[in-house]
């Protein structure tokens, strides 16, 4: 569907893909300018349309090429073997962060995203549904959690924390354009110390 696209340079196509999702992502998808795009991307506008048909082409694939992305990187580089919840979510925010220094705007993107596709209707594809089954359930040891805790409402809580730790450092990304791996890392461990004390044995 997207073989000419697919053809060219992989360097050309994440300016494109860039230049779009920053453009959705400040806009949404109908006040979205591809005269904008082309211009940040430098292309013509013609050579847009011939790679993704129109605009509504060119938001259909970043919305696939955005969880293809996600899911390739975490089902490629996440160690499956890894038991305990907190080190396989740690390892999986660090890859997201690793992701979007390659492409700054997939987070804001996948926002302007949700107002097109209920959470219900991504829940429902099977390569979502697959990955999230995998990551809460393959080899978890929940053994670990104290016998009064119920583990779904502790997942969400560390979920939670994982996300707003997230939201933050996006923001700063985008604030100052850098991502400082060590130092996420370590604040990372600090919060985990805090919930593995209030949630395990």
């Amino acid at each position: 569907m997207y073989e000419a696209f697919n053809k060219i340079k992989k360097e050309k196509q994440n300016k494109i893909i860039n230049s779009a999702m920053e453009e959705f992502s400040k806009y949404g998808y109908e006040k979205a300018s591809t005269n904008n795009i082309v211009a940040n991307a430098n292309i013509s506008k013609g050579l847009l349309f011939h790679y993704f048909s129109n605009k509504q082409g060119l938001f259909d694939f970043l919305i696939n090429y955005s969880f293809e992305v996600m899911i390739n990187e975490i089902n490629e580089k996440v160690n499956w073997e890894e038991m305990d919840i907190f080190d396989r979510l740690k390892e999986i925010f660090m890859i997201k962060m690793k992701v979007s220094r390659k492409y700054p705007r997939i987070f804001h993107f996948f926002n302007i995203m949700l107002e097109y596709k209920s959470v219900e209707e991504i829940m429902k594809e099977e390569r979502v549904s697959n990955l999230l089954s995998k990551i809460y359930f393959q080899d978890i040891d929940y053994t670990k959690f104290m016998e009064d805790i119920d583990p779904v409402k502790a997942l969400n809580i560390i979920k939670w924390t994982f996300e707003k730790y997230g939201d933050e450092n996006l923001k700063k990304f985008q604030t100052d354009g850098l991502i400082d791996f060590d130092k996420i890392s370590t604040e990372i461990d600090e919060y985990i110390d805090i919930l593995r004390l209030a949630f395990y044995r």
